[in-house]
């Protein structure tokens, strides 16, 4: 009797999970249709809608069975981000402008591995690159858009006119438009002018786009190293990846924290 209770008990878990992922696949398509659409129309609702369903398709993944393995092993990918930029952070400025622009150097170090042909390094790199853009620079931005009343006016007048999804960006060309646009935040002084503080939001809007195309590319890398039927990294692949620029704590000697007037 004990054996066919734990048969009946594999076989409900079995047709459980492929409930659960077949939801996935569902929302899988969905998301691609609102992402097409949202191409199409380019309005705050279709954003609006790509990010729901976008939502929707996270939480279909979390009650999978991948999803769950996946959820664990970001968390160990969290963990070891903390670790590893742990100096970074403690040693930013915490006036949102230096702020912002210490946070692009840092980026700009962290922009060749993104491109680069091994596809661990690169997901590491995409996956880094996210969270500091999402702890060291998003925080920033709204801080001072909040606290500085014509940025928050510029920000507010040039985000609806930003063109989403017709910059030229894949994963060829990354690096050189990383570079291109990190290196336009770190030189432009928006104090100097409102042209000045226009030119460094619009460059800001496009970093914003890169971070959320990211995303995709993110899911790409992963998911290619998972059709080819290779093993998630475990911590100690994870940790074993330190890019020079980290190792050697090399950015906290140099003059990351931009102008101090800003």
């Amino acid at each position: 009797m004990t054996k066919i209770g734990t048969f009946l008990k594999n076989q409900s878990r079995k047709k459980r999970d492929r409930k659960r992922e077949a939801a996935v696949d569902q929302r899988i398509a969905d998301f691609y249709r609102a992402v097409a659409n949202d191409e199409k129309c380019n309005t705050e609702e279709s954003r609006n809608e790509a990010a729901r369903v976008m939502e929707d398709l996270l939480d279909a993944m979390g009650a999978s069975p991948i999803g769950q393995m996946l959820d664990a092993f970001a968390d160990d990918m969290g963990t070891v981000f903390k670790d590893r930029y742990r100096n970074i952070f403690a040693s930013a400025p915490s006036s949102p402008l230096p702020r912002i622009r210490y946070f692009c150097g840092v980026l700009l170090e962290l922009a060749p591995f993104t491109a680069g042909e091994d596809q661990q390094v690169k997901y590491f790199a995409l996956s880094d690159f996210r969270n500091v853009l999402s702890g060291g620079i998003e925080g920033a931005v709204a801080e001072w858009t909040k606290s500085d009343t014509e940025a928050g006016t510029v920000y507010s007048q040039l985000e609806p006119e930003y063109p989403f999804y017709e910059m030229d960006f894949n994963e060829d060309n990354m690096g050189t438009v990383l570079g291109e646009i990190l290196t336009k935040l770190r030189s432009i002084d928006p104090m100097e002018s409102e042209g000045k503080k226009k030119e460094f939001i619009w460059e800001l809007l496009r970093l914003s786009e890169v971070g959320f195309r990211m995303q995709f590319a993110v899911c790409d890398v992963l998911g290619k190293r998972i059709a080819a039927g290779y093993p998630l990294p475990g911590c100690d692949e994870i940790r074993g990846w330190m890019p020079d620029f980290l190792a050697e704590d090399h950015l906290l000697q140099q003059d990351l924290r931009g102008d101090s007037s800003i």
